[in-house]
């Protein structure tokens, strides 16, 4: 074997192992990552400890989430918050009863105009009321659709700033049959339209509103 042989056999050789140490090197290498921290999921606890505010009847107005709750000794209230904070209590719902999964409407709170509309009742009164968040608490509800007056009043559907709703009129002389109301900012009762005219019940009364 020539000298030249031998000398290049003996190059390869020591480029074959710093190529060796060069892999382990990198096999074993650690790199520093840049600074986490984990997301902490936003709790809103209204009832201190282990008590419950029963938050239900959620509704989106004006950018805001509302909500009521129910805790052990004080009753229904009204809450908002805009998902990572809470503001103080809106408003007062200790003596009105908002039904849960009631057939009158598709949600519980409606938000049309400037207004939140519910079904619901109080001592002496069952019916349409009306809440306006931007008053506070200091503004009790409402009562504006009168179930003595309205019967059966069912299918609250916000559209265009205005409740649409079914009922029957009771009132004497202006009587009619299941059909369309309306209500909006003024607080007036209007029949949309009088689509089966007479007092009869149509045989197909207005159902199932959407405002898609």
């Amino acid at each position: 074997m020539s000298l030249k042989t031998i000398l290049q056999h003996f190059s390869n050789a020591k480029l074959s192992a710093k190529s060796r140490r060069r892999r382990a090197a990198t096999a074993f290498a650690t790199e520093q990552l840049e600074d986490r921290a984990l997301l902490t999921p936003v709790v809103l606890d209204l009832a201190s400890g282990a008590g419950s505010s029963n938050p239900d009847h959620f509704a989106e107005h004006n950018g805001q989430l509302y909500f009521v709750t129910n805790i052990t000794g004080e009753g229904n209230d009204l809450y908002t918050t805009d998902g990572s904070t809470m503001s103080p209590r809106v408003g007062d719902f200790t003596t009105i009863s908002v039904p849960a999964g009631s057939t009158t409407q598709t949600e519980p709170l409606i938000s049309a105009g400037d207004f939140l509309y519910f079904y619901g009742s109080r001592p002496g009164e069952t019916g349409v009321f009306r809440f306006d968040p931007l008053a506070g608490a200091a503004n009790s509800s409402q009562f504006i659709v009168d179930e003595t007056v309205y019967s059966q009043i069912g299918d609250l559907t916000a559209f265009q700033d205005r409740v649409f709703f079914s009922a029957s009129r009771l009132t004497v002389g202006m009587e009619t049959g299941n059909e369309l109301f309306s209500v909006g900012n003024n607080g007036t009762v209007t029949l949309v339209q009088d689509i089966y005219d007479g007092v009869d019940f149509a045989a197909d009364p207005p159902v199932e509103f959407s405002s898609d």
